[in-house]
């Protein structure tokens, strides 16, 4: 059932590719967030090349800014220099 939330409903060209987003680097972090939510136009559903993203919470969970955080940082310092911005390296 929950696939079938996902696949299948004619909604997949409707869903951004996040593979093919590209975000300004040189824009201030706040640019870069409205840039970003502008054309993925739903963080929480999105394609990844063609397999489709749905992202759920539990309300007593962390909300997803700090997920995105915990996610960059493990992903290293260049990647979260790129999405945060030079400014943050010094924090």
């Amino acid at each position: 059932m929950y696939m079938d939330a996902l696949n299948g409903t004619g909604q997949e060209e409707k869903r951004a590719d996040i593979e093919k987003i590209r975000i300004d680097s040189s824009l201030p972090l706040e640019q870069r967030m409205k840039q970003y939510l502008e054309r993925i136009k739903d963080p929480y559903c999105f394609l990844c090349g063609k397999t489709p993203v749905r992202i759920c919470f539990s309300p007593e969970g962390e909300d997803l800014d700090t997920k995105l955080k915990h996610y960059i940082q493990r992903r290293g310092a260049a990647a979260y220099r790129r999405f945060y911005g030079e400014e943050q390296k010094e924090r």
